[in-house]
């Protein structure tokens, strides 16, 4: 059995504390990234907010690509807009088959099996290569239309 992967910081290597991330469009966001989909999507502050789609179609907490952890907010592509054989931004897990949790606004929690494949990794020995998913496979079609469809409300 393989060793778990960990994260240099402080130039020792340590245990991974964490792999998930909370939704970017949870919360008081000055964020770029969702200011420039504000026209499109809203930003969440109570769970009034959730209404098409409502709460359980919204996910707020995602299990985030070891390689692609770099902040605590989940953002995965440049433009949710439109799709344009997009590369990801952030990247959701593979680690389980090809596939990712997911924990929604209601409460209850899914796996989410990809399309294309975001499963596998990069190890630099036992450490992770932080912040660095240009290897992966650009999404596809149907992996971009499911996180238009579950990131946030539609804008009013």
């Amino acid at each position: 059995m393989a060793k778990a992967a960990g994260l240099k910081s402080g130039g020792k290597l340590r245990l991974r504390n964490r792999s998930y991330a909370m939704n970017a469009f949870m919360g008081q966001t000055d964020t770029s990234w969702v200011a420039n989909h504000r026209t499109v999507f809203s930003v969440v502050t109570k769970l009034g907010d959730l209404t098409s789609p409502g709460p359980s179609s919204v996910f707020v907490l995602i299990d985030e690509h070891e390689n692609s952890i770099n902040d605590s907010h989940f953002f995965p592509f440049d433009n949710l807009r439109t799709f344009n054989n997009n590369p990801w931004l952030d990247a959701p897990s593979g680690r389980h088959g090809n596939a990712a949790g997911f924990n929604f606004a209601d409460g209850h929690g899914e796996i989410h099996k990809w399309q294309g494949n975001v499963s596998g990794f990069k190890r630099n020995g036992s450490e992770v290569v932080p912040n660095n998913i240009s290897w992966l496979p650009k999404a596809g079609r149907a992996d971009h239309t499911w996180f238009t469809n579950h990131i946030a409300p539609y804008a009013p």
